[in-house]
C-alpha cells in the first residue's frame, strides 16, 4: 500500500473523529458549527457561526476566541447603552452648532430651527427620498415648513436656504403628480440622529422636546398679548426656543447648571457630592454661572455688559417661559437665582451619574418622579 493512500486514510479518521467530537460539542452548547477542510492537507481551517438572523459569518478558526472576545465586548456596549432609563429617540448636538450656529442666527431664525428637530430624519452618509423630514408619516415640503413656523413665504425660504448653506440640512427632490417636490433632511452634522463621532454631544429626547414645544409657543403668545395691553411696551417679540437653544450648549452634564465651564471635569470630582460643593464658598466660586448679559449675549448675538431695561425684560419673559413650560429650573440661593437644564430632556451619557442628594433637589424642581442616573 502506497504512502500516498496511508495518508489519505489517515487524514480521513482524523476528519471523522473531528466531526464525532464537534457533534458533541454542538450537543452540548447547543450551537451550530461546522468546519471548512482544505481538501489537500485535511487541515481544519475556518468555522462558520449562523447568527440568530441567519446571516452566516466565516471567521479563521485561530479567530475564534478573538472573536468571541469581540461579541462580548459588543454585548457589554449595548448594556451600557440600554441599562439606562433614556430609551427614547434623541437627537445630538455637536459642540459645532455652539461654535457656528448660537450667536450667528437671529432668534427667530433659531427658533425655528428647534421647531424642526423633533421631526428630523436619522442621518447617515446616503440620502434617501424617504428619509426626511416628517411630521408623523408626511414628509415636510417648503410650504409645510412655512405653516408650521409660521412666517411668510419669504422668510421661510430664507431660513431654508441658510440651513442648506451651513450645512445643517440638505435638499432632496422626489417626483409625484403635481411636480417635482423638494423636501429636506438633517444632516450629519450640528444636529443629527446617528453614530457619534467621538465626541460628548447634548441629547435631545423628541418626544419630550415636541410636547414642550407646544406648550413655549403657547405661553409666548399668552404673553406677547399680555405685553401688547400694555400703554408702555417693554418688547414686540420673543423667542425663548431660541434662548432654549443657546443655553442648552452651556449645560454641565453632572449637575446640569447653567455655566461657562460647563465642560470642566474637575467641577465635581468622582465621589464628590454637589449639595457639599455648593455649600462650600471656595469651590462654588469654581461654578461659573452664566450671568443675564451673558444669557442676552447668546440669545441675540450681542456683546454687551450691561442690559437695557427692555432688554432685560425681553430675557426674562423668555426665562419665565422656559421655567414654566419645566424646560429650566430656578434654583435660588440667597437673592441669587440660577437655572439648570431639565435631565428629563436634555443629557449627555445616559449613565453619567450624580449624587442621590443632588438628585433629589433635581426631581422635585422638575417634577421627575425618581432618580435620573
Amino acid at each position: 500500500m502506497s504512502n500516498h493512500r496511508i495518508d489519505r486514510k489517515f487524514r480521513e479518521r482524523e476528519i471523522l473523529k473531528w466531526r464525532e467530537d464537534q457533534n458533541k460539542y454542538n450537543k452540548y452548547t447547543k450551537k451550530y458549527l461546522e468546519q471548512v477542510i482544505d481538501p489537500k492537507t485535511g487541515e481544519i481551517i475556518k468555522a462558520i457561526i449562523p447568527k440568530k438572523d441567519t446571516i452566516v459569518n466565516v471567521i479563521p478558526l485561530a479567530a475564534k476566541e478573538e472573536y468571541e472576545k469581540k461579541k462580548k465586548l459588543e454585548q457589554e456596549i449595548e448594556n451600557y447603552r440600554t441599562q439606562g432609563k433614556r430609551k427614547e429617540p434623541f437627537a445630538q448636538v455637536s459642540k459645532g452648532f455652539e461654535m457656528d450656529i448660537i450667536g450667528n442666527y437671529s432668534p427667530a431664525m433659531l427658533s425655528c430651527l428647534v421647531q424642526t428637530i423633533p421631526y428630523m430624519n436619522y442621518t447617515a452618509d446616503v440620502t434617501s427620498n424617504s428619509d426626511v423630514i416628517k411630521k408623523g408619516k408626511k414628509p415636510l415640503e417648503q410650504n409645510d415648513l412655512i405653516n408650521l413656523w409660521k412666517v411668510s413665504k419669504v422668510t421661510g425660504i430664507k431660513y431654508i436656504k441658510q440651513f442648506i448653506k451651513d450645512g445643517i440640512w440638505e435638499e432632496v427632490s422626489a417626483i409625484k403628480k403635481k411636480g417635482n417636490i423638494k423636501y429636506y433632511r438633517f444632516k450629519h452634522k450640528m444636529v443629527f440622529r446617528g453614530k457619534n463621532q467621538n465626541e460628548f454631544t447634548k441629547k435631545i429626547f423628541l418626544r419630550k422636546l415636541e410636547s414642550i414645544i407646544s406648550i413655549v409657543l403657547e405661553e409666548t403668545e399668552k404673553a406677547l398679548y399680555r405685553e401688547s395691553t400694555r400703554k408702555v411696551k417693554r418688547f414686540s417679540s420673543l423667542y425663548p426656543l431660541a434662548l432654549f437653544a443657546a443655553l442648552l450648549t452651556k449645560t454641565h452634564y453632572k449637575t446640569f447648571f447653567l455655566l461657562h465651564n460647563h465642560d470642566d471635569p474637575d467641577l465635581v470630582r468622582e465621589g464628590e457630592y454637589v449639595t457639599e460643593i455648593l455649600q462650600n464658598p471656595f469651590r462654588k466660586r469654581k461654578f461659573k454661572f452664566l450671568k443675564q448679559y451673558e444669557m442676552w449675549n447668546l440669545y441675540r448675538g450681542n456683546k454687551v455688559k450691561k442690559l437695557k431695561t427692555n432688554e432685560k425684560m425681553e430675557l426674562e419673559s423668555c426665562l419665565d417661559i422656559l421655567v414654566k413650560s419645566n424646560i429650566l429650573g430656578r434654583w435660588e440661593s440667597g437673592n441669587k437665582k440660577f437655572y439648570l437644564m431639565n435631565p428629563g430632556l436634555i443629557y449627555v451619557s445616559p449613565n453619567k451619574k450624580y449624587d442621590q442628594e443632588w438628585g433629589k433637589v433635581i426631581n422635585s424642581l422638575f417634577g421627575l418622579g425618581e432618580n435620573i442616573e
